[in-house]
C-alpha cells in the first residue's frame, strides 16, 4: 500500500438535489451568515447575547440566516452597530482557551471579534421555550450549550467540537402533514447533529450523534400537540463517491452490502479521470466549475438489520464541504483534497474560499414511537390510548432501557409529553415544495464587498476567511 499523508482530510461533495428527495425519506441566529446585514432580529431570535456567551450582559444586534444563492435578494445599505468588518480579531477564547460547551456563532458583536467555527442557530431562546413548554433543553443535554450527554465519540467534545450544529425551526410549510407514509407530522423542531468538516476523520465511522426536540401534531387537529425529546446515535451506513456511485470499502462498511442508491448512506464528491469520478478529472476542473461541494447524509435504518435507530433519524445536507475525494487513490485510507488550498489540495488555506462547511441543514426527520410503550406500567403516565407521557432512557438505537438511572452508555435520555404513538415524519425543506421555509441551506459564513458587509450573491462578494479547518 502506498504511503498516505495523514493530514489529507475529509471530502467535499457536490450537493445533488435529486439525492435530497430520498425518503426519510435562532438568542443569536447564525451571526456568521453570508452578507445578511439587517438591523432586525429574526422572528424567533431575541437581539441579545446567548446566556452562555463570555459577556451575556451586553446587548447584541443579530444577523439573520440567508437563503441559498439562487434566493438571495439585494440588501439595503443599512448601518448596523458592532457589525463584522474585515480585519476583525480572533476572539481571545479561541483555540486552546475555548470553552467547548459554549454555544456561539461566527461573529461576537459584543466584543467585536470572530471565532474560527460556528454552531448554527441558537436553541436556547424564549421562543423555543414557549414552543416546548415543560422542556428544559439545557438540562436535558447535560447543562451545556453545545454537545450532550451521549456523544458517539469523546472526540466530539474536543477536537471535533466545531462539528456540532443546531437547527431551529418553529414553523415550516408542510406543518402537521406527515411525510412519506407517516400519519403524524412535526411542525416545530430543534435538532443538534454532528457534521465535522474533516472527512478523513468524520468518514472513519458511520456512527454519529444527533438529538431532537420535536412538536408532533396531526393535519386534522393541528393544535393538539405531542412533544418528544430524544437523543440517539445515527448509523449512516455506506459511504459512497459520488452520489449513488461506488461504495467506499471502509473497515466498518456494513457486512451485508446493498445498492449504493439505497438508504442509509452518506456521499462525497470526487475527482479523478476514472469512472465514476471522471466528471471532474482534476481538482482544478472542479474549482473552475464553481460547483457547490455538497453531500447528503441520511440515517433511515433500512438495510442495516439490528443497527440504527428506528426511534429517530434524519436527513441533512451540505453545499460547501471542505474536501473532495481523490479517486486516483482507491486504497484505504483514502486521500481527500482540500478545496480551499494554495498547494493543490494538500493543506487548507481559507483566504477567499467558501468551502468551509458553513451551509448545512437538516431537511427531513422521521421515526416511530413504539406501540409497546403505550400504557406501559411504571413508564407511561398518560391513560389515553395512542398518547404517551413518560421520561426515562433508551439505548443508543432506541430500545427502552428501564434499568438506567442516569445518562451513560446505552442510557440515552428521552422525554415525551402527550406524544403520539406511531410513525412520525416531516419534510422541513423540500425542493418539491414551491416556497421552502426556512430558506434552503442558509449560509453562516460572513461575506464582504471590499470593506463593506454584503450578501453572498453580491458582485465581488468574498467570504471572510475566518473559518478554520475544524468547523
Amino acid at each position: 500500500m502506498k504511503a498516505k499523508s495523514i493530514l489529507l482530510l475529509s471530502a467535499l461533495f457536490l450537493l445533488v438535489t435529486q439525492g435530497c428527495t430520498a425518503s426519510f425519506g435562532p438568542d443569536q441566529v447564525a451571526t456568521g451568515v453570508a452578507g445578511t446585514l439587517t438591523a432586525l432580529p429574526s422572528p424567533t431570535t431575541p437581539a441579545t447575547q446567548p446566556a452562555d456567551s463570555p459577556d451575556a450582559s451586553k446587548p447584541k444586534t443579530m444577523l439573520e440566516p440567508s437563503p441559498a444563492p439562487s434566493q438571495l435578494q439585494p440588501l439595503a445599505p443599512e448601518p448596523m452597530a458592532n457589525a463584522p468588518y474585515p480585519g476583525a480579531p480572533l476572539c481571545a477564547d479561541s483555540g486552546e482557551a475555548h470553552d467547548n460547551s459554549l454555544f456561539h456563532t461566527l461573529w461576537d458583536s459584543a466584543r467585536g471579534c470572530h471565532y474560527d467555527h460556528e454552531h448554527g442557530q441558537n436553541s436556547f431562546t424564549p421562543e423555543v421555550a414557549a414552543a416546548f413548554p415543560g422542556f428544559d433543553l439545557r438540562a436535558l443535554i447535560g447543562g451545556v450549550g453545545v454537545g450532550h450527554t451521549n456523544p458517539s465519540s469523546p472526540m466530539e467534545n474536543t477536537h471535533k467540537h466545531g462539528g456540532f450544529k443546531w437547527d431551529v425551526v418553529l414553523s415550516h410549510t408542510t406543518g402537521c402533514e406527515g411525510a412519506e407514509g407517516a400519519t403524524i407530522g412535526v411542525d416545530a423542531l430543534v435538532i443538534q447533529y454532528h457534521n465535522f468538516g474533516n472527512y478523513a476523520v468524520e468518514f472513519e465511522t458511520r456512527i454519529h450523534s444527533a438529538l431532537g426536540m420535536l412538536r408532533q401534531c396531526l393535519a386534522d387537529n393541528p393544535t393538539d400537540y405531542g412533544y418528544v425529546f430524544v437523543n440517539q446515535h445515527q448509523d449512516y451506513g455506506q459511504r459512497t463517491a459520488p452520489y449513488q456511485g461506488v461504495v467506499l470499502p471502509y473497515p466498518d462498511t456494513p457486512s451485508q452490502a446493498y445498492d449504493s442508491g439505497l438508504k442509509p448512506y452518506f456521499f462525497v464528491e470526487c475527482t479523478g479521470g476514472i469512472s465514476p469520478c471522471d466528471k471532474y478529472p482534476t481538482l482544478e476542473n472542479f474549482l473552475s466549475s464553481r460547483e457547490n461541494a455538497g453531500s447528503t447524509w441520511v440515517s433511515e435504518p433500512n438495510n442495516l438489520g439490528d443497527s440504527g435507530s428506528p426511534l429517530f433519524g434524519l436527513l441533512f445536507q451540505i453545499r460547501d464541504t471542505y474536501q473532495i475525494l481523490d479517486w486516483n487513490d482507491q486504497t484505504y485510507p483514502f486521500t481527500f483534497l482540500w478545496l480551499c488550498s494554495s498547494d493543490g489540495g494538500l493543506t487548507y488555506n481559507p483566504a477567499g474560499c467558501r468551502y468551509n462547511n458553513s451551509t448545512t441543514q437538516v431537511a427531513q426527520i422521521a421515526g416511530r414511537i413504539p406501540a409497546e410503550w403505550d400504557n406501559l406500567a411504571n413508564f407511561d403516565d398518560d391513560s389515553r390510548l395512542g398518547r404517551i407521557t413518560a421520561e426515562g432512557y433508551v439505548t443508543r438505537f432506541g430500545e427502552l432501557n428501564l434499568s438506567c438511572t442516569a445518562p451513560g452508555p446505552d442510557c440515552h435520555p428521552i422525554k415525551m409529553v402527550q406524544a403520539f404513538v406511531g410513525h412520525y415524519g416531516t419534510f422541513i425543506v423540500n425542493d418539491k415544495v414551491g416556497a421552502t421555509n426556512p430558506p434552503h441551506l442558509p449560509e453562516r459564513d460572513i461575506y464582504f464587498c471590499g470593506d463593506l458587509l454584503c450578501a453572498e450573491g453580491d458582485p465581488g462578494a468574498m467570504p471572510s476567511g475566518w473559518i478554520g479547518q475544524n468547523n
